[in-house]
Parts: C-alpha cells; sequence; structure tokens
C-alpha cells in the first residue's frame, strides 16, 4: 500500500481555486446526466438528542480510476458551543485496487464549493445575457460562495449583487468578506 495523501481544509483551499472547478463540475453533471455514473442512494444517521445527523454519499464515474465517497455531518446546536454546525471528510480511493488514495478533511469546504460552482453553471445556463443585477437571498455561507463562483465564471458580466438577509450584522460581515475579493454587494 503506497502512502496515502491527506489534506485538511486550509491545505485544500490553498491548493484549488474557484476556477479549477467549473469543468469538472460540468463534467460530472453530464456524467450523471447521461447516466454514465454509478450513484446509490444516501446513507443516513441520524442523532436527535444531539439535534444532529449524518449523511453518506458516495459515487463513481463509470471508467474513472477513482470513486469516492463523503460522510457529512449536521449538529445543528454546534454554534451555540463554539463549534461549526457542519463538518465532513471525502475518501478518494482507488476503482482499481479500493485502495485509499487521499483522505480530504474539507470540513464541508467541498460540498460548499461544489454547490456553489453548480449555481454559477446554473445561473450561467439560463440568465439574460443583459442581465446586471443577481438577487442572493440569505448571507451565510451559500451567498458567500455563490457570490464569488458567479463573479469568478462571469466576470466580465459586471453583476451587481443584491443582498437580502435578516440579520444587518451578517449582511455586513458579508460585504466585508467578499469586498476582500473585489465584489461589492448591495
Amino acid at each position: 500500500m503506497s502512502e496515502i495523501l491527506t489534506l485538511s481544509r486550509p491545505e485544500i483551499e490553498a491548493l484549488l481555486q474557484i476556477e479549477d472547478g467549473f469543468e469538472p463540475v460540468k463534467d460530472a453533471y453530464i456524467a450523471v446526466t447521461d447516466g454514465r455514473c454509478d450513484l446509490p442512494p444516501v446513507g443516513y444517521l441520524g442523532f436527535p438528542d444531539a439535534k444532529g445527523d449524518c449523511h453518506i454519499k458516495y459515487g463513481h464515474i463509470i471508467g474513472d480510476p477513482v470513486f469516492v465517497i463523503k460522510i457529512a455531518t449536521g449538529f445543528y446546536d454546534n454554534p451555540s458551543k463554539g463549534l461549526p454546525s457542519s463538518n465532513g471528510v471525502m475518501l478518494a480511493l482507488s476503482a482499481q485496487t479500493g485502495e485509499i488514495m487521499a483522505i480530504l478533511q474539507d470540513e464541508g469546504y467541498l460540498t460548499d464549493l461544489r454547490t456553489g460552482i453548480g449555481a454559477a453553471l446554473a445561473t450561467e445556463a439560463g440568465c439574460r445575457s443583459d442581465a446586471q443585477r443577481v438577487g442572493v437571498v440569505g448571507t451565510g455561507i451559500q451567498a458567500r460562495i455563490q457570490i464569488r463562483c458567479l463573479n469568478a465564471l462571469m466576470p466580465d458580466a459586471g453583476f451587481v449583487f443584491s443582498v437580502w438577509g435578516r440579520s444587518r450584522e451578517k449582511m455586513n460581515h458579508l460585504a466585508q468578506d467578499l469586498a476582500a475579493h473585489q465584489i461589492s454587494v448591495t
């Protein structure tokens, strides 16, 4: 057995740029649509006493040398304990030998990024060519990532991002975070 590559979330974020994800996510969506994926039903474990759950997802694009198993958790009282509400890890395994090739301790980042990239691709496919404004509801992680992904996918569109959120404080944090990426929101 060869050495297993193990990457933490900060290492993944440093190695993977948003732009790196557009083609692989698009190709994966096309593979699903074409029926070229083995996607068994989602595994589920519930922890009602802890207000939490765990989802186990796995898939393989038929013919690819690697398949992935993802474990994603949500424990919704965690923020009151100073912990994130979601977490996760992905295992990349050889489709020829079953050996673990990589452990990606992404803490849910890759799922969030894939969701943001998917939203950006869908927006690009469905928006009018003269669109100037994008409405975003919410100020959480998906607002941040979806705005960043759409801005990266369509930088020449010059979109104005109009965000609505329930909390002025969270809106201000979102605006500050996006300003670090040269993106302004109203």
